[in-house]
């Protein structure tokens, strides 16, 4: 079996700098609760046609910064410091790679939960992205995000408008993406054992 090979890493920025009444992001009291969890995701696209790599990357790249200036406190909070954007290449095709499913392997095209690296919380990262090439072209998106940030349905549909907008059929998208919880649930400055503040001012 090939293993996954890093081949650089960088940080994405939003194409747009975030407007200043937005570099204030409130944590409702769920998101405090779930304050210590990262989740990790993968998203296996397979590609009909062979595609140059750098092509991929480049409108990858291009569409992240797009999509991160609707989710602003994705790009780390909220100061434009933007994303990590890893590439790794695996010397083989997918279905050779997949098969048989195995979670260590699996497991290779995801980043590291920047909890496991024993950094401090203010240290940690939001969200780390890995995009995983294969030949002769697939590609496979892993993703390591901060639960506090986003639940199973925030980050389905972060990585739907990610999709939208590199294949440009999502120009025009609602501002309104960010949902803000905190009128249900008022965040709560005594929970214990969260490791970020109710809210994060820039």
């Amino acid at each position: 079996m090939d293993d996954v090979q890093i081949i650089s890493s960088e940080a994405i920025k939003p194409s747009s700098p975030i407007p200043k009444h937005l570099r204030t992001y409130k944590l409702s009291m769920l998101d405090q609760m779930f304050s210590n969890l990262y989740v990790p995701f993968a998203f296996i696209y397979s590609v009909k046609e062979h595609q140059d790599f750098r092509k991929i990357s480049d409108f990858l790249k291009q569409s992240l910064a797009k999509t991160l200036t609707h989710y602003y406190p994705f790009s780390v909070e909220c100061n434009d410091h933007g994303v990590t954007f890893i590439e790794a290449h695996v010397g083989c095709d997918m279905s050779k790679f997949l098969r048989p499913p195995n979670l260590e392997v699996m497991q290779q095209l995801i980043p590291p939960s920047p909890q496991s690296l024993k950094l401090e919380a203010s240290e940690r990262e939001l969200l780390v992205v890995q995009v995983n090439y294969f030949s002769p072209g697939d590609v496979a998106v892993g993703i390591c995000i901060w639960h506090g940030l986003a639940d199973g349905s925030a980050i389905f549909n972060f990585m739907k408008l990610w999709a939208e907008i590199n294949r440009g059929v999502n120009e025009k998208i609602c501002n309104n993406v960010v949902l803000d919880c905190t009128s249900l649930f008022p965040p709560h400055s005594s929970i214990k054992g969260s490791a970020y503040k109710a809210t994060v001012n820039i």
